[in-house]
């Protein structure tokens, strides 16, 4: 399933640790205000939805929380 992470925090780049390496990633944000990185791999899904700043109740991504859109 492909899934979208949403920031507030515009164009942002964060590293998530998937399966014992560190991984970046990088928001991308036409607005300079609101990112989108969107991935089909399952694995880097669980490590953003592992960290520690992860809330999956909410419907954007900021660091420090990491938040799903349920879209």
């Amino acid at each position: 399933m492909i899934k979208t992470y949403k920031t507030s925090h515009g164009n942002l780049s964060t590293i998530v640790n998937m399966n014992g390496k560190n991984v970046r990633i990088r928001f991308v944000s036409r607005d300079n205000n609101t990112g989108y990185y969107t991935t089909p791999n399952v694995a880097l899904q669980t490590a953003i939805e592992s960290d520690r700043d992860y809330d999956g109740c909410s419907t954007s991504i900021t660091r420090p929380n990491l938040l799903r859109n349920p879209t």
